[in-house]
């Protein structure tokens, strides 16, 4: 069940780097797109954290690739700003372009996610895949 800011046992596991036990909730069963108070998703966490094989697990289940937090944001950007290069990847290959145009309420975007932090390489995949920087 969840906590008082709506984090679910899945999401504990994932923002604490606990890829093993992630998976292992995610195949008993728990709630796979539960958002907490922020509208943080598992799928989220798992892009923050650069949990690869974690977020490729969710995607296989069926969660929402362009899901978005309170703000806006989605999990390609945060993956971008976390710099976590094989996760953009995944959601690029998963997502396709749909998800390259997403942008936070305030229009900020993965592309620039990626050029705030200095991930050059992140910004880089996402312009060769279309990503919008405006």
């Amino acid at each position: 069940s969840a906590d008082k800011d709506g984090r679910m046992p899945l999401s504990y596991a994932l923002s604490n780097g606990h890829g093993k036990i992630a998976e292992l909730l995610i195949n008993k069963g728990a709630p796979l797109d539960s958002p907490d108070k922020y509208g943080w998703t598992p799928l989220i966490y798992a892009c923050r954290q650069g949990h690869r094989g974690v977020a490729e697990l969710l995607i296989d289940k069926g969660v929402a690739l362009g899901s978005t937090d309170k703000v806006g944001w989605t999990p390609l950007t945060y993956a971008s700003a976390a710099g976590h290069l094989d996760v953009v990847k995944l959601l690029i290959d998963r997502g396709g372009r749909a998800i390259l145009e997403s942008t936070h309420q305030a229009g900020f975007t993965p592309l620039m996610a990626a050029l705030n932090r200095g991930h050059l390489a992140i910004a880089k995949l996402l312009i060769e895949k279309g990503g919008e920087s405006d």
